[in-house]
């Protein structure tokens, strides 16, 4: 090869490029394609062997610079590691100048970038963009929102435009509606403020705000009406405001922009029903009223009467829409319509499950007492309140009480002096708690027709949970 003059550039290495798939070497008996995949093949091990190669030898001339800092300049061996530099220079000058270039390692990449040119500067959902600011950017990723992230930016899109949108949401004619959008469309536009309506509207309907509720209704769907519009024509929705008033002036277009505002309304007044419910028997949003565990209290039932005012929980729907409930005994499991089912509110079952710990721990409380009954209608034969005369008897005549058997009252008796036990018992008997005779009256009571029997008194009623 000819001596090539200085300052002339040097394109000796691109004499020696290898290609994978090059025809004019193909064994004649073996088929093209095998034949380059067969070179491929060969070409990635001898580079992965030449790699490990120049490793070792970089890793020979590291080790052998290392020694030469450690030893004296008049040292002996300092011929030897110098020599191991060398020879590994020149394999490695060698492999350069014999290296076969090929698709692969010809040439590198220094730098690599996409740039997107957008056609508008809103969102292909036809909102628009916010304004990036520096607490913004942190939420923005090539010009689009993560779904978390607008979990993150709603609160504090909320926090900075509170005032501008509720002074939107306020406003009562279409005129103002335009003129405040016109000049502040590019926050009232953004996705955020779908969401803001969205809430602001439940909850004007589930303060009983109707009113408020139903301008705010509208308000919204301005707001999503011109998205849409602005996704359908790909604009930018800033330019759609003005477009979208004017199509309102025609009274057909305005008479349907009014019964979506009203469906809307209407769906909102749905959900602010369902929501209330959910609220009062602990479900999650969109939870089923008659989910398993829910507490339900039977009524209207014209073939079990009896059943009605029984609480039960509920096992789940059957495959006949009814739903199944587990009655306390000797009812057990009914499949039973919605319509006869009220569901108990949770926090009903609280308060009665407060009062009945708080009843228990009362020492005068007893279960079976007429406790719920005004005084003058539980006064016994004697003219006594039971309730106040089991609160002066002595702890262990109340707990035989409770228990309502013969042999812990008679027990109690024994403990107590003949002339204490005698006063308590009077009482009791004047109260209606002690009947000294009850032996023969229940004799004579079981002789009564079955219709001159009084009628039981039914005991009250408390959670069957």
């Amino acid at each position: 090869m000819p001596e090539r003059k200085a300052g002339v550039t040097d394109y000796s290495k691109w004499e020696n490029i290898e290609l994978s798939d090059d025809e004019s070497d193909v064994h004649p008996n073996i088929e093209k394609g095998t034949w380059f995949r067969l070179k491929h093949q060969q070409r990635v091990q001898r580079e992965e062997q030449e790699a490990k190669d120049r490793a070792e030898l970089a890793a020979a001339v590291k080790a052998a610079e290392e020694a030469l800092a450690q030893l004296p300049e008049d040292s002996a061996d300092r011929q030897k590691h110098l020599d191991i530099i060398e020879d590994a220079k020149s394999k490695v000058a060698k492999m350069d100048k014999n290296k076969k270039w090929n698709v692969d390692n010809i040439c590198t990449v220094k730098e690599e970038r996409t740039i997107v040119n957008h056609e508008t500067s809103g969102h292909s959902d036809g909102f628009a963009l916010p304004q990036q600011t520096d607490k913004d950017r942190k939420f923005l990723k090539d010009g689009v929102m993560s779904e978390d992230a607008k979990v993150h930016s709603y609160q504090e899109y909320c926090d900075r435009h509170k005032e501008l949108l509720e002074e939107f949401g306020n406003l009562k004619t279409m005129d103002e509606t335009r003129a405040m959008m016109e000049e502040h469309g590019d926050v009232l536009l953004q996705e955020h403020s779908n969401w803001y309506f969205l809430m602001a509207c439940l909850e004007a309907e589930m303060a009983g705000q109707r009113d408020k509720m139903k301008r705010r209704c509208r308000q919204s769907q301005v707001l999503s009406s011109i998205t849409e519009l602005a996704k359908t024509e790909g604009r930018h929705p800033g330019n759609i405001i003005a477009p979208f008033f004017e199509r309102l002036k025609s009274p057909e277009r305005f008479s349907v922009f009014v019964q979506g505002v009203d469906q809307f309304a209407k769906r909102i007044e749905e959900r602010a029903i369902a929501k209330k419910q959910e609220e009062a028997l602990g479900l999650p949003p969109g939870g089923d009223v008659y989910s398993e565990g829910q507490v339900v209290e039977a009524t209207g039932l014209k073939g079990c009467p009896e059943l009605n005012g029984i609480r039960g929980e509920v096992k789940g729907r059957l495959k006949n829409g009814r739903v199944g409930v587990r009655f306390p005994e000797p009812f057990g499991e009914k499949a039973i319509k919605e319509d006869n089912l009220l569901p108990v509110p949770l926090s009903q079952l609280k308060e009665e499950q407060e009062e009945q710990e708080r009843r228990e721990k009362d020492p005068s409380y007893c279960w079976w007492l007429p406790n719920d009954m005004p005084r003058e209608d539980r006064l016994g034969p004697g003219g006594l309140d039971p309730i106040e005369v089991f609160a002066s008897l002595p702890r262990c005549l109340q707990d035989a009480f409770r228990s309502r058997e013969m042999q812990p009252l008679h027990d109690a008796i024994a403990q107590l002096e003949p002339a204490e036990a005698e006063v308590h018992l009077k009482k009791c008997s004047l109260a209606g708690l002690w009947n000294p005779n009850g032996a023969s009256e229940a004799e004579e009571e079981a002789e009564q027709p079955a219709e001159a029997k009084p009628a039981e008194q039914p005991k009250p009623k408390g959670p069957l949970l």
